[in-house]
């Protein structure tokens, strides 16, 4: 009788993501979805930044953790960047799930139908196409928004220390988001934002108003889309664009 040792096979190299060209579900032929993706360390934990790999710039990502929490939001010369703490200091790896859209497109593309692990040792070259995270400092407006004009009766208030409010608003409905949404202070403030909901008691009959009036203050965003959702589902989107401004929108 021969008895021989049989080697173990080797674990797989993990991927490195370091702008590394993605698709959508990764087929080859979802070129429209093409994207960069960079995994790296951050402090004690991940930078996830994507952007687009050809002239359709990225205009939203929605990154879902599964074994962690968002601890911050960037977005700037078109790349779009959120960074994740472990919830257990013992963890090897962070599993999220990665979506992500464009401008020229409606809907959302993924990396995987399955959230993907993410080691915490993921290492990339910081001279790479996404070196241009910047600890933007939290720092607040310095001046309140301007004090509005328009007769009580003539608005419908959502958020405001001018007007009546409408009653019942949840300002923080639970639609998946990792964002964090306070209303201390008489601000609503949000943090780790990558997208957040308003929902009302009751549907309401906007078709005698002509306007939408918005006061905003952003300390590390150069985008911000505000989408009114219809009670058919449709939505109307609106950008605000620059770090602070009042905009009226017909």
């Amino acid at each position: 009788m021969v008895s021989r040792l049989i080697e173990p096979e080797p674990e797989p190299e993990p991927v490195a993501y370091c702008a590394k060209p993605v698709t959508h579900f990764m087929i080859e032929g979802e070129t429209a979805s093409s994207a960069l993706l960079t995994v790296t360390q951050q402090d004690t934990g991940l930078r996830v930044s994507i952007s687009s790999a050809n002239e359709d710039a990225i205009d939203f990502i929605n990154l879902i953790p599964t074994n962690a929490s968002s601890t911050g939001t960037h977005a700037v010369d078109g790349v779009y960047s959120q960074t994740f703490a472990p919830n257990d200091s013992e963890q090897a790896n962070i599993g999220l799930t990665i979506m992500w859209s464009k401008d020229s497109t409606a809907g959302n593309w993924m990396l995987d139908q399955a959230p993907v692990d993410f080691p915490l040792s993921s290492v990339c070259d910081e001279g790479g196409v996404h070196a241009v995270w910047e600890n933007v400092p939290s720092t607040g407006p310095t001046e309140a928004a301007p004090t509005p004009t328009a007769a009580a009766d003539s608005v419908l208030s959502i958020f405001s220390d001018s007007y009546d409010d409408l009653v019942g608003t949840d300002f923080n409905p639970n639609w998946g988001q990792s964002t964090q949404v306070s209303t201390d202070g008489g601000e609503l403030t949000y943090t780790s934002l990558n997208y957040q909901g308003t929902a009302f008691a009751a549907a309401q009959d906007v078709s005698g108003y002509g306007y939408l009036h918005v006061d905003y203050f952003a300390t590390d965003s150069t985008a911000l889309g505000i989408f009114l959702v219809g009670g058919g589902g449709g939505e109307v989107e609106y950008l605000l664009t620059g770090a602070n401004g009042s905009v009226e929108q017909c």
